[in-house]
């Protein structure tokens, strides 16, 4: 990001200590930079340069893409359909933020639930099982993003049919 761009009390996504935290910047510090509030933490950091934000934050319940539903016994077809929808939800979230680690997660069939792809940073449920550890690359045509998807689900015996 540049100097210029930067606005105090808007919250930043930062790498501080190894990780990327939320930071809503509080105000200007004296020896240049600004002084901000780490969101996961409630501590005060400074920022020396606005080389160290890397945009503005997306809290991860936004970051979710496509919960796809397809009926039940309909066979990879409606699948792939699926995953065309969830790779250009993928697209569209993944331009807005291209720091986000996106993977792509089935939630299994239950019972009459049918299952259903999606991609999110984190599983939206404790029982979503990770279709691939592979992080879909934000540098990845859309093309390339549904081909993997399909790909992962052909070998995913967990969506019921």
């Amino acid at each position: 990001m540049k100097k210029k761009d930067v606005r105090i009390g808007e919250t930043y996504t930062v790498k501080v200590s190894g990780q990327l935290v939320p930071v809503q910047l509080t105000g200007d510090c004296a020896f240049g930079g600004w002084f901000g509030i780490n969101r996961k933490t409630g501590k005060q950091v400074r920022i020396k340069t606005a080389a160290r934000l890397r945009g503005i934050y997306i809290p991860r319940q936004q970051s979710k893409i496509a919960t796809e539903l397809y009926p039940c016994g309909t066979g990879l077809a409606v699948a792939e359909m699926a995953c065309k929808s969830a790779a250009k939800e993928w697209y569209r979230l993944q331009v807005r933020n291209i720091y986000a680690h996106l993977y792509a997660y089935v939630r299994p069939a239950r019972g009459e639930q049918c299952g259903y792809v999606y991609v999110a940073e984190d599983p939206l449920d404790e029982n979503d099982q990770l279709l691939d550890p592979t992080r879909l690359a934000p540098n990845w045509a859309l093309d390339q993003v549904v081909g993997q998807l399909c790909e992962w689900i052909r070998h995913a015996p967990v969506l019921g049919e």
